[in-house]
């Protein structure tokens, strides 16, 4: 059974994944929906959770800057940084050419796939990397 971190402020989007889990090998979600979205604290909480795949939002303080500067944290830290993200924004394009897309990868993100349509979460542990 995977384990799935998601670092997202929608309650919206906590409850459409909370109603995809049955259908999915999901084991346990650990939900990180309020600041700090990551800090030493919350890297212990995300590291002794052991996630399989983190789900991060680009737009978490009020601006896409705040996803962008959690990836770079979380791709930094010594205890997270092999952990896959995947990035899952509205702020994000189906296009290869879309420029949020080839930042996140960039950054080390998985994937980055858009928020709209809402992707099924079998989808979300495909992209593991």
């Amino acid at each position: 059974m995977a384990r799935i971190t998601v670092i997202e402020d929608s309650r919206e989007v906590r409850t459409r994944l909370i109603k995809l889990l049955p259908a999915t090998g999901v084991g346990e979600l650990q939900w990180i929906g309020s600041p700090p979205f990551f800090d030493r604290k919350v890297e212990a909480s995300v590291r002794k959770f052991k996630p399989d795949l983190i789900v991060l939002d680009l737009l978490l303080d009020r601006d896409i800057e705040s996803g962008f500067r959690v990836l770079r944290q979380l791709k930094s830290s010594t205890f997270l940084k092999d952990i896959p993200v995947v990035v899952l924004s509205k702020f994000i394009s189906a296009s290869a050419e879309d420029e949020n897309k080839r930042r996140a990868e960039a950054l080390g993100a998985a994937k980055a796939v858009p928020k709209i349509p809402f992707p099924k979460l079998s989808l979300l542990l495909s992209l593991r990397g």
